[in-house]
């Protein structure tokens, strides 16, 4: 499988941005904006969305963010506290687990702070499950998944990963038709 010129990037990255256009912002984009654009809630936020519908992931996050709103505060709840606050989110207490595992992470190797480089993101229990999760609905359904478009932006690194998902999509669809014999 060939890499896919620059040009061919850029023009579905370009298709992508006029299909989201006009769409109601998904549950992250809310919740960054009523946060300040809050690195950790917008990350927890993100974890929670993952193929769960906007209306329950703003809910859920409403009420873990209620109950504590900084690493610091989230790391002392139990996994069971937080699976009762985010529930009915998809795959809840997995979600639980990897929350409880970030604020420990964030606490112990990044003073309580969310990293801003992509490499230290992906250190993050569960962060790369999403992203690799999104570069899979990328390549079965040739969109971006909203939650991982929202995710990108808040830490200003959709215009580095954006070339990278369209190549994962690419290379998946290529791999899948082969695969199935397509």
């Amino acid at each position: 499988v060939r890499r896919p010129s620059d040009e061919a990037v850029e023009q579905v990255m370009r298709r992508l941005a006029t299909a989201v256009t006009g769409l109601e912002l998904p549950a992250v984009e809310k919740i960054s904006a009523s946060r300040a654009e809050d690195p950790f809630q917008v990350t927890i936020a993100t974890l929670l969305s993952a193929r769960t519908k906007d209306a329950t992931t703003y809910a859920a996050s409403e009420r873990l963010f209620k109950k504590a709103r900084t690493p610091q505060r989230m790391s002392k709840l139990t996994v069971k506290q937080i699976e009762t606050l985010i529930y009915p989110v998809s795959f809840y207490r997995y979600k639980a687990r990897y929350i409880k595992a970030t604020c420990a992470k964030l606490m112990k190797d990044f003073g309580g702070r969310t990293p801003s480089t992509m490499e230290a993101l992906l250190t993050l229990p569960g962060v790369v499950h999403v992203l690799v999760g999104g570069a899979i609905v990328f390549a079965m359904s040739g969109t971006l998944p909203m939650l991982l478009w929202g995710f990108l932006r808040q830490f200003r690194l959709e215009q580095a990963l954006a070339p990278m998902a369209v190549w994962s999509g690419i290379v998946t669809v290529f791999a899948l038709q082969d695969a199935l014999g397509l």
